[in-house]
């Protein structure tokens, strides 16, 4: 409105300085650095890009799995990467999700766990026994034994921890989860690097209007509004997803295996496998492979060795080791 008045207004020879001088501010806004302009990282010069890399390199954080970390392009992941996991219904992927989260707590890196499956509490006590190697129902029935729980966190981890709420299934959206990290900042000054979103399929979009939309439309915005949040922030995110009926107890999964969506596998950094065989879930192993990544290895197969990462599970006591074929 200031514009169009002062175009009104002007004489014929500052109409091109006055114009530009709107193109500047709109630029500036578009670029995050007006009140309310739309945040983006500048970029540069691909004959500066030493100096970008220099100046603000890339931190890769690195999973307690090492043949997962070979299969990626660093070493780990990095923001503002989205990191799906498939696997078939009840399947530990909730233990996945937990190993990983506090394999970065004991790294010292500071994690959001937004549940929306089992409940703040069940995720808290599934937490407990990985550091206890406890049985649920010695966390559950002893639980005042394990009081001093903060100082046994401390000794694996001394400055990492792990916030833990729990959203409304199909209720709850990426404006939710924005809205209470703000909260945890402002009140509690508690900011995190990696948010767990379990799962981001019982997310909806934020905006109204986009909820009236196809399946898969819906589930392109969810995961596009949580990569934007890593992006404003500096978070990195990982999720588990469910596969396809057909697809449990195949022996590796493909793209076209996701259950729900194509546009899982379309709009996520990267998307690995947990694979088991019906065999293999008799003897409690696991194997992670790769689906599709933007960057990183992929078809690569466990039991073919090199970069395959082979797992095994203890559910009872929520922990995960890796292992080998030489081992099993």
């Amino acid at each position: 409105a200031e514009f169009l008045r002062k175009l009104r207004e002007a004489e014929p020879h500052e109409v091109a300085d006055l114009t530009l001088s709107c193109k500047a501010k709109l630029g500036a806004l578009v670029q995050g650095r007006g009140e309310n302009g739309i945040f983006i990282n500048e970029g540069g010069l691909l004959t500066d890009a030493h100096t970008k890399l220099d100046n603000d390199p890339t931190i890769v954080y690195a999973t307690p799995w090492h043949g997962l970390n070979q299969m990626t392009s660093l070493g780990g992941f990095y923001t503002p990467q989205l990191i799906i996991f498939a696997a078939a219904p009840k399947s530990f992927k909730t233990g996945v999700m937990l190993n990983l989260a506090l394999g970065f707590v004991k790294q010292g890196l500071k994690v959001y766990y937004a549940d929306a499956e089992n409940g703040e509490k069940s995720i808290l006590r599934r937490s407990m026994q990985h550091f206890l190697e406890a049985k649920a129902v010695d966390v559950y029935n002893d639980h005042y034994k394990f009081a001093p729980m903060a100082a046994l966190i401390q000794k694996f981890a001394p400055t990492g921890n792990m916030w833990v709420d729990s959203y409304p299934t199909f209720r709850a959206s990426m404006g939710d989860v924005e809205e209470r990290l703000a909260e945890l900042k402002e009140v509690h000054s508690y900011v995190p690097n990696v948010i767990i979103y379990d799962s981001i399929d019982h997310f909806i979009p934020t905006n109204s209007y986009d909820r009236n939309k196809k399946e898969y439309e819906k589930i392109g915005i969810v995961y596009f509004e949580a990569i934007n949040l890593n992006k404003r922030y500096g978070y990195f995110s990982i999720a588990p997803s469910q596969v396809t009926k057909e697809a449990v107890g195949k022996e590796s999964f493909k793209m076209s295996d996701l259950g729900g969506s194509f546009a899982k596998v379309a709009n996520c950094h990267a998307s690995f496998a947990i694979c088991q065989t019906p065999e293999e879930e008799l003897i409690g192993i696991a194997r992670i492979e790769p689906i599709v990544q933007r960057e990183g290895k992929s078809h690569v197969t466990s039991k073919g060795g090199g970069y395959g990462c082979i797992l095994r599970m203890e559910k009872d006591i929520m922990q995960i080791k890796e292992t080998t074929v030489e081992e099993i």
